[in-house]
């Protein structure tokens, strides 16, 4: 028993450290974003079934997503999404406070290090991995999360979300500075869509 107890002790400042670079990376992190007055993220989502690849344009309050035949608008009062395979836009209020970057990118890395345990899961080839686990009564709309950070530019190289039965992956191919920012929803383009408004 006291062996346990000496090992832990021993271990405690190597724990402490583990969790303060989790800590500071996950800051580098929103500053990096931050710091881009917009920008455009390409990423693939893969589930179960095969992956598909996306875009994501971020500025300000405002963002854009494209996902196979879906898209996307949001903005600080309201979420277009637009599926064209079915010809139908659903607007529904902001959901706030989601750290799922595909509901809402603009603020998807803001609350994590509030509402999640950050520790440190390893660091390979220039990308370190950051376990993320809910605080309990954090409010945190995710469950437990794997994000890969680029050591060199502070930027998410992908997510895991950790789901009760499965895993979503989101491998992110690029975070790049944007000129135009999102495309803006405008409602004459879907003329002939089914509109179901839950706002």
């Amino acid at each position: 028993m006291r062996m346990r107890t000496l090992l832990f002790l021993l271990l405690l400042p190597s724990l402490a450290a583990a969790e303060d670079r989790a800590q500071s990376l996950l800051q580098r992190m929103t500053e990096a974003l931050r710091a881009l007055p917009a920008y455009e993220i390409r990423f693939a989502v893969a589930g179960r079934e095969e992956a598909v690849e996306g875009r994501i344009a971020v500025k300000g309050d405002r963002y854009h997503i494209e996902l196979g035949d879906a898209e996307v608008f949001g903005s600080k009062e309201s979420r277009f999404e637009v599926d064209h395979r079915r010809r139908e836009v659903v607007a529904a209020p902001v959901e706030e406070g989601s750290a799922n970057l595909l509901s809402d990118p603009v603020h998807a890395f803001e609350f994590v290090a509030s509402q999640y345990e950050a520790s440190m899961a390893g660091e390979h080839g220039g990308q370190a991995l950051v376990r993320l686990r809910p605080v309990a009564e954090s409010g945190a709309s995710m469950p437990s999360m794997l994000l890969a950070i680029d050591t060199a530019t502070a930027l998410p190289a992908s997510i895991r979300y950790e789901l009760d039965d499965e895993a979503v992956d989101i491998a992110i191919r690029s975070v790049t500075r944007s000129e135009t920012g999102p495309k803006a929803f405008d409602r004459k383009a879907f003329e002939g869509y089914e509109w179901i408004d839950f706002r």
